[in-house]
């Protein structure tokens, strides 16, 4: 989801990026790498934009404690229960006085614990290499099942610590005996993955801490802020052009983990059915050689390790969660590619149903050739002037009974196509507006009166449906223009971020600087844009979505946009002809769905307790060739089309 900026917050920030500009060069002058005085400018520097937060709380303090202790032990194999306990309320009882600490620079509590976790980390090292012997006895997988869940919590004791550590040797024994080595190869391989681990460790010093510190802060802000140290600004960079040679996905750091965020529409990860967004990826190997341990690995250092050129192949070791097991673990192989723009291209088709021609608009990303269109190059891509065209061939080709506009797994991109995209279906109007930091709301508006489609219209969308997708999706849903048909609702992605640049070399901040709302006044922050029609999917029991991540902004509402009566017949209003139907249309359709034995089988598969990774996989490809979602939305178009006559 690419970051976009808007000019009415762009101008404010300009502003007060300059004046703070001077503030933060004077606290960090003479800095040349980062240090604890460093933090509390850096820290303003969020304030100054972050569209909720705009001072220190006490909440916001205990927050980033927590996620301090969460960001040094992601495997929860040094620090116990009591452990952390004991430093949150520490940290809760002398709140006011540490605050002022974090303010004047003071990081002896963040010291403190990262001093304490050594010393844990020096006891599990014994425990550890005592464990890793050739006479070491893997546990059964079904002992290792919830391993990785979210719900896991620290070990209460050192018994349920040391059961943790032996599940972990388990699965990493059991890798590498799948990869037919024998026990003394794994026993040399595995003493030597921890002690890289410890010597990682071992490296900590100021600047690492003040990192930490930082990473921490930014999270307990909300989910999208982050702060990026020098050296992760490349990888950051390089990740959203779509020249990058590598397996085309977008990954984050949480808690020490790196995590598939999304995948590129047509790049290698996306064609190869194998890795999907919220895996987790805890090993990396090239064509050759042996794994390499990343829990705990800088991100830019693991973006390093799975880029690499054209046609080569890396290996990577996922640990996924699935409503069968609290997680599996796989070893996957990609092919590295080149990502082109054409893989992403928006593409139709016309589809015949009882000899009526319907029309299909697949929409994979919100693409802009931003420098192309601002210097009017002829076929500069565009998504919003690929899907105007697709809505022209439907026209010379004969007019179609109606249009299925699918934005499903499109997680977004440019802000200004999402308008242009929506624009095409009404007059004049507002698309979406943005609510900044200081609560300035600026509407974003279709400014073109010509209407390039108006007939029968179903929007599809599922859970993996974002940002961009969900403001056109809500757009037309709330002009009574569209049925939105799909997973019960959509992502919930509906903040904006900025990056901001620090001076003297010291990284650069992501900042949710505002956040969107629907033409009618709802924002899609954490419940996402709700549909109209259920039609059931693979995708509905993700264990996705804003509302599952720590710190999602809520959900609100302002005025709505849209006018009750126009000033003029060319700006649109809300048509209410859909929704006079809208109960005989579900109705129609739940009955197609429960009488449709492909949704019958679907339905038996998701309830499998029994079902393998391998076997999701073949269910969702099943779906894409045979795509009977696709299918009811066309015959809720017809449906339409009778009901609105």
């Amino acid at each position: 989801m690419p970051i976009k900026k808007y000019s009415g917050t762009k101008k404010i920030l300009t502003c007060l990026a300059a004046a703070f500009l001077i503030f933060l060069s004077a606290v960090c002058a003479s800095a040349v790498a980062l240090s604890y005085k460093d933090i509390p400018g850096i820290a303003s520097y969020f304030f100054y934009t972050h569209v909720n937060h705009r001072e220190f709380t006490e909440e916001l303090y205990l927050r980033t404690v927590k996620n301090f202790m969460k960001i040094l032990d992601p495997t929860k194999i040094f620090m116990l229960a009591d452990d952390a306990a004991a430093f949150e309320s520490e940290a809760k009882e002398n709140v006011k006085q540490l605050m002022g600490d974090f303010k004047a620079g003071d990081m002896a509590f963040f010291v403190k614990i990262h001093d304490f976790f050594n010393r844990r980390l020096g006891e599990r090292k014994l425990e550890i290499d005592a464990m890793i012997t050739e006479d070491f006895k893997p546990l059964p997988s079904s002992e290792t099942d919830s391993l990785d869940s979210p719900e896991a919590q620290l070990c209460k004791n050192t018994a349920e610590l040391e059961l943790r550590i032996k599940k972990i040797l388990s699965l990493q024994f059991e890798g590498l005996k799948s990869s037919k080595k024998d026990v003394k190869e794994i026993v040399k391989k595995l003493k030597n993955r921890y002690k890289d681990a410890y010597a990682h460790y071992d490296k900590f010093d100021e600047v690492k801490v003040a990192d930490y510190i930082l990473k921490s802060f930014a999270t307990a802000l909300d989910p999208h802020s982050l702060y990026f140290n020098p050296e992760e600004i490349e990888s950051f960079n390089i990740s959203f052009k779509l020249s990058l040679e590598g397996i085309g996905a977008t990954l984050k750091s949480e808690d020490g983990y790196t995590i598939v965020d999304s995948l590129v529409t047509g790049g290698p990860a996306e064609k190869s059915n194998q890795i999907k967004p919220n895996d987790k990826i805890i090993a990396v190997g090239q064509q050759n050689g042996d794994m390499l341990d990343i829990i705990g690995m800088d991100l830019n250092k693991v973006v390093q390790k799975i880029r690499g050129p054209k046609g080569t192949k890396v290996r990577l070791s996922i640990l996924r969660e699935s409503k069968v097991k609290a997680s599996e673990q796989s070893l996957i192989t990609i092919v590295r590619d080149k990502i082109k723009l054409v893989d992403q291209a928006v593409k139709h088709e016309i589809k015949e149903i009882d000899g009526k021609k319907y029309g299909v608009i697949k929409v994979p990303s919100f693409y802009e050739d931003m420098e192309g269109v601002r210097k009017h190059v002829a076929g500069a891509a565009s998504c919003s002037g690929d899907v105007k065209r697709a809505l022209e061939y439907f026209k010379e080709t004969g007019e179609v009974e109606g249009v299925v506009l699918d934005l499903r797994s499109d997680t977004g991109g440019s802000l200004n196509e999402a308008v242009k995209m929506t624009g095409l279906f009404i007059k004049r109007g507002a698309v979406v507006m943005v609510k900044d930091s200081y609560n300035n709301v600026q509407e974003l508006a279709d400014q073109d009166p010509q209407q390039h489609y108006n007939g029968p219209l179903v929007v599809l969308v599922n859970k993996l449906s974002a940002s961009a997708s969900e403001i056109v999706a809500g757009a037309l849903k709330d002009y009574g223009l569209a049925v939105v048909a799909g997973d019960s609702s959509t992502y919930g992605k509906g903040s904006v971020q900025t990056m901001i640049n620090l001076p003297n070399d010291l990284g650069a901040i992501k900042v949710t600087n505002a956040l969107y709302y629907t033409a009618g006044g709802a924002s899609t922050q954490k419940k996402g844009v709700p549909v109209d029609i259920v039609i059931p999917s693979a995708t509905e029991e993700f264990k996705s979505g804003e509302a599952t991540a720590d710190y999602a902004l809520d959900w609100s509402v302002i005025s709505s946009a849209i006018p009750k009566i126009a000033l003029s017949e060319d700006i649109s209003t809300r048509n209410g002809t859909l929704e006079a139907f809208l109960k005989d249309i579900t109705e129609n359709s739940k009955k197609r769905i429960e009488a449709n034995p492909k949704f019958k089988e679907l339905a038996d598969k998701n309830k499998k307790k029994d079902e393998a990774a391998d076997d999701e996989d073949t269910k969702e490809n099943q779906i894409k060739k045979d795509d009977i979602i696709l299918d009811e939305a066309i015959f809720i178009l017809k449906d339409i089309k009778v009901l609105t006559k």
